[in-house]
């Protein structure tokens, strides 16, 4: 009777622990789709290469072995304002962000695009949501101005997953002189709450606690750490955040937690929903590029 038991018990465990780790690899695991398909559509570095819509293509190394895929924008014109760190969304690549590179180039800026880890044409199996990610980029960021593939200052962009990178990434990098970031997460926690409820709509906070220590097991990272709140307290840099009042994948309240978090210069964009939203979507890559170039030029005004 007692070996039956004993049997049970350590079946309902495994059982769980097994739940424990789908829930979190569903998190970590970002579903590749959307990027490869823009990746299909763009062409290789190398075809990119051949047309001339880039300068370079970099793969760069990493601790754990991973690497990091790169494309490099030189700018079209002088003076050069300095570089752009293009980020991608969770799920997306750099090939998404390619047109928007061009467009910067068209404005001065050297422009490198990254795949995160996890993403694109990189390596890894996990996104860490910036607690990696965030040195990644800047060893990045120093490779290429070591090797004068880009030039200074340094400025970061990215929406959703890129936007709160970029955050972490610049609160490591005082050579970053301004981000700008699009519906970023506010912290893993959250993001992760909201990438389960559909799944498990009923997951209590103590279940839910469990998940996240799973996952940093898993994707060998410390889930507090990825923080734009904590990062934006230490930003030295003008933060421009945009959001949408009614995002339905990010809430407002994300980017209102990391404004208030973030010591200035500082402003939020708030985006109205329905007309503005449409004008924003069909313009984003010149309403971008128009913000970054200011954000550059003007910065922001204290406040």
């Amino acid at each position: 009777m007692k070996r039956t038991a004993y049997f049970v018990l350590f079946s309902v465990v495994l059982v769980a622990g097994c739940q424990n780790q789908d829930y979190a690899r569903h998190v970590l695991v970002p579903d590749r789709t959307v990027g490869k398909l823009a990746s299909t559509l763009c062409g290789s570095g190398e075809y990119v290469l051949k047309q001339k819509r880039i300068d370079s293509v970099g793969r760069m190394k990493l601790a754990d072995g991973a690497e990091l895929d790169v494309w490099v924008v030189r700018a079209r014109k002088e003076p050069v304002q300095g570089t752009v760190l293009l980020l991608h969304a969770m799920g997306e690549s750099k090939a998404c962000y390619l047109p928007l590179g061009e467009r910067l180039a068209g404005r001065g800026f050297d422009v490198a695009l990254i795949d995160l880890r996890a993403h694109g044409e990189s390596g890894g199996k996990y996104c860490t949501f910036g607690a990696r990610e965030a040195g990644e980029v800047k060893l990045v960021a120093d490779t290429l101005l070591e090797g004068k593939s880009v030039r200074p200052p340094l400025y970061a962009f990215g929406p959703g997953l890129g936007g709160s990178v970029a955050i972490q990434y610049a609160a490591l990098d005082s050579r970053c002189k301004g981000v700008m970031a699009l519906t970023p997460y506010k912290d893993f926690r959250s993001a992760g709450r909201r990438m389960l409820f559909p799944i498990a709509p009923a997951m209590s906070n103590e279940h839910f606690k469990e998940i996240v220590v799973e996952a940093g097991k898993m994707g060998q990272f410390d889930p507090d750490q990825a923080s734009a709140v904590a990062a934006a307290a230490k930003l030295k840099c003008p933060l421009l955040l945009v959001h949408g009042w009614f995002d339905l994948a990010v809430p407002m309240e994300d980017s209102q937690e990391i404004l208030k978090a973030a010591p200035g210069p500082k402003k939020l964009i708030d985006i109205t929903p329905v007309l503005e939203q449409i004008l924003l979507q069909a313009t984003r890559d010149q309403w971008v590029a128009d913000q970054l170039d200011k954000l550059a030029r003007e910065g922001l005004p204290e406040k």
